[in-house]
Formats: C-alpha cells, structure tokens, sequence
C-alpha cells in the first residue's frame, strides 16, 4: 500500500482533491497536511478538514505557523481590494517544503495540490511546480502533482457534484460574517455561486 501526502487547507478546491484522490486511489493511504497560520477563515476551514479526514479515512495531522506578519499582502485584513491584493508571499512553497518533509519521513512517494489552471501568483504555476520537482525527485524520489493543474473550477464543480461534495463540505469564503458563514460577497463565494448556479 502507497502513502500519499495531501495540502488540505478545507476550501472547496482540496476538498474536492482529497475526494477525488479517494475514488481513484482507495487503497492508497492518504496523509492530510493542513496548516494554521492565523487566517480568517481558520476555524471554519478546520472543521471541513476534519470531516473529510474521517470521510475518507485519512490521517489528519495539522501543524500550527506563526502568522506571515511580513506580508504586503491583504491576505489578513477584512476588505479584499482585488486578486493581487490577496497574494501571501511564496504560501505555496511554505507548505509544500513542510510536505517534503513530512513525506520523505513517512515514506510517501508523491505530494498532491490543488491548483488550478490560472497564473494569478509564482507559487501556483506550472513552471512553479515543474521547478520544485526538478529539485525533489532526483533529490528524494517523491513526486509533487497538482492533478487540476490544467482545470478550472467549472470542471472541479462538475467534479465535485459527480462525488456528491455539497456546500456543508468545504469553506472557501476569505471573509466569513461574526457568525461564522460565509460572507457571499468575496472573490470565492461570488465565483463559486455562479458556478453552480450555471450547473443546477
């Protein structure tokens, strides 16, 4: 049996890979990786974690940052102004150089994320990800795929209802409301809401 290690941060997009890595991959095991890092959604995403690891029966280890306090980003702020605006410096390798870690330590041969087909940030492409497995497969054998990588988010939808993901499974919201849902007006929830609106 393979072990396979998966960025789980509870948004829509991991949520979506970790189910589909199950269906297709249900004898492999599945370490989730999820971080804390002060953002404001944490709690929310957490919980969405934590439901999809005993979903599909995953190890569940979460590992707890300092807060990127050094960001000229508005990733922490309430008021989001555009996509730049959002941009936490390098988040990407931040994670994936704990996922090597964590993988070479366990034995995993492959490291999986979300990412999709845009080039809104450095760390979310293609010559991105290229870059980093030029330097981690000779230097370790493990492998990082981004199995979306020339998707968007209408095919991870039609994806996501296919295996029956509904919206009490994920939290992608960057602003939720005092009461903790989402906000319905932010980048995701705008995006996410047309999305299936188009496929009801």
């Amino acid at each position: 049996m393979s072990k396979i290690v998966v960025l789980n941060s509870g948004g829509f997009d991991s949520i979506v890979l970790m189910n589909y890595l199950h269906s297709i991959q249900g004898e492999n095991e599945i370490y989730s990786l999820h971080f804390l890092y002060g953002a404001n959604n944490e709690k929310q995403q957490l919980e969405c974690v934590n439901k999809v690891c005993e979903k599909v029966e995953a190890v569940n280890k979460i590992i707890q940052l300092p807060k990127i306090d050094w960001t000229q980003s508005n990733f922490f702020g309430t008021e989001e102004i555009d996509t730049k605006s959002q941009y936490l410096e390098y988040r990407n390798l931040i994670f994936l150089s704990y996922a090597l870690s964590y993988a070479e330590s366990i034995g995993a041969e492959r490291v999986y994320l979300a990412l999709l087909n845009h080039n809104d940030y450095p760390d979310t492409t293609l010559q991105f990800l290229q870059g980093l497995n030029s330097f981690s497969v000779p230097a370790s054998g493990i492998d990082i795929d981004a199995p979306f990588i020339f998707d968007n988010k209408v095919r991870l939808a039609h994806i996501s209802k296919y295996l029956g993901i509904t919206k009490e499974d994920y939290f992608s919201c960057d602003n939720p409301q005092a009461d903790g849902s989402p906000c319905g007006v932010c980048r995701d929830c705008v995006a996410l809401g047309e999305i299936f609106e188009k496929l009801s």
